[in-house]
């Protein structure tokens, strides 16, 4: 437990030094200036791309419960938000996971986290595959040969493992016993998701695709807002990286790494450090701002929630 702590207060240190040396290191006078020139229609517009994605990230989820559970989707959305409000401030597995705790008397608890991370598991895939692509597009072709090898060699043992689970016995006398539980989860998605629950992965995989489309318009218009010009594909390129990046358990909800991410991706594409952090900050902003307004919209009355199928 103090070593959890410990590790926790590492990564608040370490994103506010991040931020405050990019504060330092651009200059506060000319990301004000930056922020003062913002076109309202381009952030507007950016406004709702960002809340269709938000949107898009809790129905792909609520497709996964639909696999077994009939929910309600106003309730499910409601909760889906404050999880998400929650892992704003209680950063981990906790903030991650939480919408099972919230959805226990509904859904056991087991299954709720299960979809969870069929649903990390499915944005990770996606990611990946345009973290690839991302990499000829960036870097010299060799660094993406390696990238493909290596998304390829992973996500194959993945499917091959989905298609013959009984290798999870093999693997289980193999494999240190504080490790068993991985290829038991794997297990238990596999028995989840078989027969006609296979239908709502590709749900999942669909509104993922458009969540994270919807993601690089966000950024597309506020690079916009801020006077920079530049072409959708860098930007949709450039948001695979960012996210795997911020997935590192170095920082809170990726401070400071994102900003640094998205200032080595961008800036050589020609647009201001200035405009990179301006809008990152307005996106922060504009995203606490929509899920609190989702959460606060899907209020309602309690009633009966759910129905196993």
């Amino acid at each position: 437990m103090h070593a959890h702590r410990l590790w926790l207060i590492l990564k608040i240190c370490f994103a506010t030094s991040v931020m405050i040396f990019l504060f330092w290191h651009i200059g506060p006078f000319l990301i004000w200036q930056t922020l003062q020139r913002a076109s309202l229609p381009w952030v507007g517009a950016a406004a709702i791309t960002l809340a269709v994605s938000l949107l898009l990230n809790g129905l792909s989820l609520y497709a996964l419960f639909l696999s077994a559970w009939q929910l309600k989707l106003k309730h499910f959305l409601h909760l889906f938000f404050l999880s998400t409000l929650l892992a704003f401030w209680v950063p981990g597995r906790i903030g991650d996971f939480s919408i099972g705790l919230l959805l226990k008397n509904e859904v056991p608890l087991a299954d709720s986290l299960l979809y969870v991370l069929v649903d990390k598991i499915i944005t990770l895939f996606v990611v990946s595959f345009l973290a690839v692509v991302g990499c000829f597009y960036y870097w010299p072709p060799i660094i993406g040969s390696i990238a493909l090898f290596g998304m390829i060699l992973l996500w194959g043992t993945l499917f091959l493992l989905y298609h013959y689970p009984n290798w999870w016995h093999w693997s289980l006398r193999k494999i240190p016993v504080r490790w068993r539980i991985v290829p038991l989860r794997f297990e238990a998605m596999v028995i989840l998701f078989s027969g006609s629950g296979q239908c709502w992965l590709w749900w999942n995989l669909a509104l993922t695709c458009g969540r994270l489309l919807m993601s690089a318009a966000t950024a597309y218009f506020l690079i916009w807002a801020f006077g920079n010009e530049i072409s959708f594909t860098p930007i949709l390129l450039a948001i695979a990286p960012v996210t795997l990046l911020s997935l590192l358990p170095i920082s809170i909800q990726g401070m400071g790494v994102t900003e640094s991410a998205y200032l080595y991706f961008l800036t050589p594409e020609g647009v201001s450090q200035g405009a990179i952090l301006a809008f990152c900050l307005v996106a922060r902003l504009l995203t606490w701002v929509a899920v609190f307004g989702f959460y606060v919209g899907t209020a309602h009355e309690k009633h009966q929630r759910y129905q196993k199928n």
